[in-house]
């Protein structure tokens, strides 16, 4: 995890120091500066080796909110923030201010290149949406995120497909013209985004238990309550995945209104979680 970057501030005198010492040093052959030398290039790497805590630590004691445009993406892309009063409205932005400033973003294209911000706001809505209340909301060593403007195949899954979570290497995967579609205030196509979040969530914390799914009846609870069909679902991700959990959670983010409404036991139960 890294954040650019309060402490690159920090450091700044200190690497000069490290320069103007060094000289001093080394070139101008002075012993007696040797120690002003150690000291500021032992600071310097300190600073350097710990800028994710110090940097964490700093954003959140002093909570940014996004820019005016930044807000915009998120009122045109996310249903869920524009269902948050300002309170609630002034964490989530903090909070996707921290994400995505944390997490590496690459899109893939002929070569990798950084993620425009306003792909970059549209994963960190959905990541942060997910742990909006809770106390850990980065997802781990969870780091990279990775972004396609088409389906793609990986050497785990050798076809083509649109969201993919690789545990062994910490990173998510996304067609990102896919998870555009489903970035809609009338959340008419399933998101693939809370669902590679939610199946991250999942791994990170497997000590949470919930109750059995009924494979016989699970897609037509889950039609029931978002009107999107099965082979609409499976088509989105790209293939039928092992676990329904991460489907099931997407669609309690989605339609928390209709959730409650047709499966009000499960509603409670996954309110409890999150």
């Amino acid at each position: 995890m890294k954040i650019h970057s309060i402490t690159s501030l920090f450091s700044s005198p200190f690497v000069i120091a490290v320069f103007y010492y060094g000289y001093k040093t080394f070139v101008l052959d002075d012993p007696n500066t040797f120690v002003y030398f150690f000291v500021a290039i032992l600071i310097a790497v300190s600073l350097h080796v710990f800028q994710p805590q110090i940097d964490y630590y700093w954003y959140s004691k002093h909570p940014q909110r996004l820019h005016k445009k930044e807000q915009e993406i998120l009122s045109l892309t996310s249903s869920f923030y524009n269902t948050l009063d300002e309170e609630e409205k002034m964490r989530f932005e903090h909070r996707v201010y921290i994400f995505i400033r944390a997490k590496d973003f690459k899109w893939v294209r002929e070569e990798q290149k950084e993620l425009p911000l306003d792909m970059k706001l549209m994963i960190a809505a959905n990541a942060v949406q997910l742990t909006l209340h809770k106390e850990e909301f980065l997802y781990g060593e969870y780091d990279n995120y990775f972004a396609y403007n088409h389906p793609f195949p990986t050497p785990e899954k050798q076809f083509l497909h649109s969201v993919e979570v690789n545990h062994e290497d910490r990173m998510a995967i996304f067609n990102i013209e896919n998870l555009m579609q489903a970035q809609n205030v009338n959340n008419k196509i399933f998101n693939i985004g809370l669902y590679a979040f939610a199946e991250i969530y999942l791994k990170i914390n497997n000590g949470i238990t919930f109750s059995t799914i009924d494979k016989n009846i699970f897609w037509e609870e889950i039609e029931e309550i978002s009107r999107i069909k099965k082979e609409s679902i499976i088509n989105h991700i790209g293939y039928k995945p092992e676990s329904l959990y991460p489907i099931l959670i997407t669609i309690f983010f989605m339609y928390p209104k209709h959730f409650e409404k047709y499966q009000p036991k499960r509603y409670k139960e996954l309110s409890n979680v999150f």
